[in-house]
């Protein structure tokens, strides 16, 4: 008798139970969302302090750079580490922010933020792209960083600091991606035309260039002389139309030679042509500042490829003609749109006295016939 009562009041319960958990499970569920929540608001908190430090950068503001930085904090950086004072690092940071110029100052990709569990302590990771003058000299840098910050009431205060700055190579990987992103070439160029009417002292011709990321095709007609030259990963070879001749391949030579004519590819990527590509130090060219990105040619001399600092627009490159030593210099003028893309219609090889003047009337970029042909294998005769 006393089983069967037990019995029937657990089943009278169980409504009741079942209830109980499910609001259980329901509070528990309100909790998680409310502290993920309060977990979005503390990195967006985090965020306003680096974007606080951003603007103190452009403001010119060593106070405000410094405001969210506790009294000392440790910092590394080359190798070091040293505990750094406020007082000590504004009037140093001052007169870094008084002599600087920015032009530009941003995040190379999202931020992240991570916070400990009981929310006191939050990581920040960012990487970043500075461009500006400083003193007059023009500075192109970039680094990396993580700050540890500290919940102190109910501000975050920057308790630790690790710096990193790029090397010469990924600051080149960095320009010439912002490069080709301001010229509207980002992951889209897959092959350049280029047909020119060309003159040099006492003669003239066309010159015909195809160039795909891979491969280049080279056509030249002069008063003397019509020959094809394809270089590419796969296969290179020349064809001399007018003395009915075929070369299988390529020397180091003729690679170069063909190379350095693909002035539009060399301009927008250069590291497909050549290779170990650093960002220089600045220098002028055509008196004005640029940045050359410094490469190596197939017999390992030295390719300058000039971009105005302030624009990123590509102005010339500086090649070696011979294993001598001797150079040729090339100016990319008169820019015009063609399908959307901005490019050069005039180009200038500078010689020693001599000067090749390249016309081009008909430039395109995309085009499937191009890429067949620069894929096409060399012509029977």
């Amino acid at each position: 008798m006393d089983g069967a009562i037990t019995s029937e009041r657990f089943h009278l319960d169980m409504p009741g139970y079942i209830l109980a958990t499910i609001l259980c499970l329901l509070c528990g569920w309100l909790a998680g969302c409310r502290e993920q929540a309060n977990q979005q608001q503390e990195k967006q908190a985090i965020l306003d302090v680096i974007e606080s430090i951003q603007r103190a950068h452009l403001d010119k503001d060593a106070e405000a750079f410094y405001r969210h930085y506790a009294d000392q904090w440790i910092d590394v950086r080359h190798g070091y580490i040293d505990t750094a004072k406020r007082f000590k690092s504004v009037e140093r940071t001052q007169a870094y922010l008084d002599a600087m110029t920015f032009l530009e100052l941003k995040f190379l990709q999202p931020p992240t933020v991570e916070m400990s569990d009981d929310g006191t302590l939050a990581d920040f990771i960012g990487a970043i792209l500075m461009r500006g003058y400083y003193k007059d000299q023009p500075m192109y840098w970039t680094a990396s960083w993580q700050n540890t910050l500290k919940r102190d009431n109910a501000d975050w205060q920057i308790i630790s600091a690790v710096n990193t700055d790029g090397d010469k190579v990924y600051n080149a990987q960095v320009f010439l991606n912002e490069m080709r992103k301001r010229r509207g070439l980002a992951d889209s160029l897959l092959s350049i035309r280029a047909l020119a009417d060309c003159e040099g002292p006492g003669y003239a011709f066309r010159t015909l260039i195809l160039s795909t990321k891979g491969q280049g095709r080279m056509e030249q007609m002069t008063p003397r002389a019509h020959y094809i030259l394809k270089h590419g990963q796969e296969s290179s070879w020349s064809v001399d139309l007018k003395r009915n001749e075929i070369v299988d391949s390529l020397d180091a030579m003729y690679r170069i030679f063909v190379k350095g004519h693909e002035l539009h590819w060399i301009a927008f990527s250069p590291e497909t042509r050549y290779t170990e590509p650093v960002l220089a130090e600045a220098t002028k060219f055509k008196d004005q500042w640029a940045f050359p990105i410094l490469l190596k040619d197939d017999l390992g001399n030295p390719v300058f490829v000039y971009y105005d600092f302030e624009s990123y627009t590509p102005l010339g490159l500086t090649i070696h003609t011979d294993d001598q030593g001797n150079t040729v210099t090339v100016l990319f003028e008169d820019w015009e749109k063609h399908q959307s893309v901005s490019l050069f219609t005039k180009a200038i090889f500078q010689q020693g006295d001599e000067a090749f003047i390249y016309r081009f009337t008909h430039l395109s970029t995309n085009d499937p016939e191009t890429e067949e042909l620069v894929h096409a294998q060399e012509p029977e005769l």
